[in-house]
C-alpha cells in the first residue's frame, strides 16, 4: 500500500478545518500523512492541528510557513512529504471518504500522470449561479476526458482536488517557479510537460463556497493577475 502524503496549506481556517481533519481521519484507505503549514494564522486554526496531531501522532506534522502564501506553503510541504504519492486539500474542503482508496486505484503506471475527479459545491448560504456553472463545466471536462482542450478558457482541475506520484512533481520542477494564481499555473505546467490527466467518474472533492474564500478575497486571483 504506497503512502499518500496530503498537503495541506492553513490560514484562519479555524471556522471550517475540523470538518476538514475529520474528513482526512475517516479516510478508508489508511496508509497517509497530512503536511499542515500554517501561513501565520491568527485565529485558533493552529490549535486545532495540534489537537489532530496528538490523535495521530504518526501521521500529521505541522509546519510554520516559513515566507507567506500558498505557493512556499506548497513548495514546503513537497519537500517534506514522506510519500510516494501527493494530493493537495484546502482547509475550508472535505474528502469523501473513499476519495484516497479510489485515487490511488485508477493511477495508471504511465508516467506524468495525474488523477482528478469530480466536484460538489456545498454552502451555508445559495450557491450563485456562477459557481453552479462552473461545477457543472469542470465535471464535463472529466465526462468527456478533454481537459487540456480547454486549457485556456478556466482552471480545468481543482487545486483541492487530484493526486499524483511525488517523483513526477519533483523531477518535472511542477512546484518550482510558480506565479499566482497557481492553480492555473499548475495546469498549464502539466499542459506543458505532456502529463496524462486520468478522469475518476465519482465527486471526490466537496468544495466549499463562503465570502472568506481566497479566490474571492486576494488580490492574486482578481481579474487582473489572471
Amino acid at each position: 500500500m504506497k503512502k499518500v502524503t496530503i498537503i495541506l496549506p492553513v490560514k484562519n481556517a479555524s471556522e471550517w478545518i475540523q470538518e476538514t481533519l475529520d474528513s482526512i481521519a475517516g479516510q478508508s484507505y489508511s496508509n497517509w500523512e497530512l503536511i499542515a503549514v500554517d501561513d501565520h494564522s491568527v485565529d485558533d486554526s493552529i490549535n486545532k492541528l495540534l489537537a489532530f496531531q496528538h490523535l495521530h501522532p504518526d501521521q500529521c506534522s505541522i509546519l510554520r510557513n516559513r515566507s507567506a502564501g500558498i505557493i512556499p506553503a506548497l513548495q514546503m510541504a513537497l519537500e517534506t512529504a514522506t510519500g510516494e504519492l501527493i494530493t493537495r486539500m484546502d482547509a475550508d474542503d472535505v474528502m469523501p471518504r473513499d476519495r484516497l482508496l479510489k485515487m490511488v486505484n485508477i493511477l495508471a503506471d504511465h508516467e506524468c500522470s495525474i488523477v482528478t475527479g469530480k466536484v460538489e459545491y456545498f454552502s451555508e448560504s445559495e450557491i450563485s449561479d456562477g459557481y453552479q456553472r462552473y461545477q457543472e463545466w469542470i465535471n464535463s471536462r472529466i465526462e468527456l476526458n478533454d481537459h487540456f482542450s480547454h486549457i485556456y478558457r478556466e482552471c480545468v482541475i481543482a487545486s483541492p482536488n487530484w493526486l499524483a506520484r511525488k517523483q513526477d512533481l519533483t523531477d518535472q520542477q511542477i512546484f518550482e517557479e510558480l506565479v499566482y494564481p497557481e492553480d492555473y499555473h499548475i495546469t498549464l505546467k502539466w499542459y506543458k510537460k505532456q502529463f496524462r490527466i486520468i478522469p475518476l467518474q465519482e465527486t471526490t472533492l466537496h468544495w466549499r463556497e463562503h465570502p472568506k474564500r481566497t479566490s474571492r478575497n486576494s488580490a492574486h486571483y482578481q481579474q487582473k493577475a489572471f
